[in-house]
C-alpha cells in the first residue's frame, strides 16, 4: 500500500489563479474606500511636546551636566519636577511644566517640557 502526497492538478479552464487576479483590483477599491482624512490642527490646539518652549526650559538648559544640587540653588517661576532613575512618573503631557531629568551619576541630563 503506498500513500501519494501531491498536489491536486486543475484543468487549464478551471485555475483558481484567473479569478483570484480578477478579483484582486477589487479588493484594493475596497481597502482604498476605508481609509480616514486626517483633520487639520485647530489653530488653537495645543502644540507638540517640544515644539514650543512653554516652561522655559530654553533657560534652563545651562543645567544640563551639572550636578543636582545646582537644580536645588535654582530659582524657577514654578516648582520642576525632577526625574531620578526608577522615579515613577504621570505620563501625561502639560506644556506648562518644568522636567528635569537626572541620571544615574547624579547629573542633569534633559530640561524639557511636558
Amino acid at each position: 500500500m503506498t500513500i501519494r502526497c501531491t498536489a491536486p492538478q486543475w484543468p487549464a479552464s478551471r485555475s483558481p489563479a484567473p479569478r483570484c487576479l480578477a478579483a484582486l483590483p477589487v479588493a484594493l477599491l475596497l481597502l482604498a474606500g476605508c481609509q480616514t482624512a486626517r483633520p487639520e490642527p485647530a489653530a488653537d490646539a495645543p502644540a507638540a511636546p517640544g515644539a514650543a518652549d512653554s516652561c522655559g526650559a530654553a533657560a534652563h538648559q545651562g543645567l544640563v551636566g551639572r550636578e543636582r544640587a545646582a537644580v536645588e540653588r535654582t530659582r524657577f517661576a514654578t516648582p520642576p519636577r525632577v526625574i531620578t532613575p526608577g522615579s515613577m512618573v504621570t505620563m501625561d503631557y502639560a506644556p506648562e511644566r518644568l522636567n528635569i531629568g537626572i541620571s544615574e551619576a547624579g547629573l542633569v541630563e534633559r530640561v524639557y517640557c511636558g
